[in-house]
This record gives C-alpha cells, sequence and structure tokens, in this order.
C-alpha cells in the first residue's frame, strides 16, 4: 500500500468518550482524537481551567501564563494581598540595593522609607503653602479674545512652528500651544510653544525662573521678529 493514504477507523472520541469514525495515516499512528470541532474546543479549554486562589472558583483565564497564584476578578487579588502579604516587607528595595556602597544605600533607605507620606517635606504644602505660590494666577480667567481663531492666527503668524525649538505639530505630537511669554492672561503677547518648551517657560521644570524666560522670548521676537508679536 502507498504510504500518505487516510483510513477510515473506528475512534473514541477523547472528550465525549462516543464512536465516531476517523482518520489515520497507514504511515503513522496518529490519528484524529475529536468527533467534532466543538468538542476539541471544550478539551482544551478544560485543560487550561484554573482555580481561583482566593474563593475557588474554576474559571478560564484570559492569558495563557505559567503563574504561581490566579484570581478571577482584580477583588479577590486585592483581597488575597490584603491578608497574605499583610507585615511582609517587599523584596524589591533589598534587590535594588543589592552591591550599593553602605553610606549609599543608608541615604536611598532614608528615602525610600522614611520620605513617605506625612514624613515628605512638601507633604500638605498645596496652595498658599507651596514653595511655587505665585498668588493664584493660575485661577484667572482667560478674556474671551483668546479664543481658537486667535490661537490659529497666532500659529500661522510665527509658521506654525515652535519658536523656541523649532518643533512642528507633528514633532510636538498635538497643536502648538501658545505661551502669553509676559505672564499676564489679559495681553495678546503669545508665542507658539510645543508642550516641553511651554512646560518650563511656565516654571514646572526650572522652579519659576519666568524673568529669564520673558527676556528669552523678548529677545528671540526683537532679533528674529522686530520685535512685533
Amino acid at each position: 500500500m502507498p504510504k500518505n493514504v487516510h483510513i477510515l477507523i473506528e475512534i473514541v472520541c477523547k472528550n465525549c468518550n462516543s464512536d465516531f469514525m476517523g482518520r489515520r495515516r497507514n504511515d503513522r499512528p496518529k490519528c484524529d482524537r475529536f468527533c467534532s470541532p466543538n468538542c476539541h474546543y471544550d478539551y482544551h479549554r478544560k485543560q487550561n481551567l484554573v482555580k481561583c486562589d482566593f474563593c475557588g472558583i474554576i474559571f478560564l483565564p484570559k492569558q495563557k501564563r505559567r503563574r504561581k497564584h490566579h484570581f478571577c476578578t482584580s477583588k479577590c487579588l486585592k483581597k488575597w494581598l490584603s491578608i497574605s502579604q499583610k507585615g511582609v516587607k517587599k523584596p524589591q528595595i533589598s534587590k535594588a540595593l543589592k552591591g550599593v556602597p553602605f553610606a549609599k544605600e543608608r541615604k536611598l533607605r532614608h528615602k525610600l522609607f522614611v520620605c513617605r507620606g506625612k514624613n515628605h517635606p512638601m507633604y500638605g504644602k498645596i496652595g498658599e503653602l507651596s514653595p511655587s505660590w505665585k498668588g493664584g494666577v493660575s485661577f484667572e480667567i482667560y478674556p474671551a479674545t483668546f479664543n481658537a481663531a486667535f490661537k490659529r492666527f497666532i500659529r500661522d503668524y510665527y509658521g506654525n512652528i515652535c519658536i523656541n525649538c523649532g518643533k512642528t505639530p507633528y514633532e510636538n505630537g498635538n497643536t502648538l500651544t501658545c505661551h502669553h511669554y509676559d505672564y499676564n492672561k489679559k495681553s495678546k503677547n503669545c508665542v507658539p510653544t510645543c508642550i516641553s518648551c511651554n512646560a518650563i517657560a511656565n516654571g514646572s521644570r526650572d522652579n519659576g525662573s519666568r524673568a529669564f524666560w520673558e527676556d528669552w522670548y523678548t529677545e528671540i521676537l526683537t532679533e528674529f521678529y522686530g520685535g512685533k508679536s
């Protein structure tokens, strides 16, 4: 008999244990194991079922991953952690400090353990208590003239690029912002800036050196645009 010929034989389904006529190649011992695609799916689904370590419900996980613990919902995970991990020190910090000199390790441990929550020097310092408080200027309302049409005019006037670093809207990932370089919301002294340059100029990244950035943008306008804005 030639090779690679399929022979019909009677086989017992591996899932439902029913008899069916399946195929087997004459040159290989392997043959069909399931009577239908549904039996094939149900069999492998049962193989992947796991038991929730908290509530004991048997469920099918969304992803096949080898894990020590399985949980049917995030609530079961949180409840299990609150019970099993109570009072247990997290090993990640010890691993992070492995091989670090002793003097440096003490400083790092001080930051990781001591400077947390109420022990942090900036804890509770919001509003007027914050060292970067500017008198509440961020709560001032923009005038009606500072609208979408005005912003579009500012971007088009300066070539739709960041006046500081030269980024385009594509490089910025969004439309350019209109920055009041004199820090007066009621004025029309605006220039287009990217997100990074706007954040730096507003003092969120370099402790608020606004006077420097006001002079910086004024010099750019004077040198390249004749002092017009």
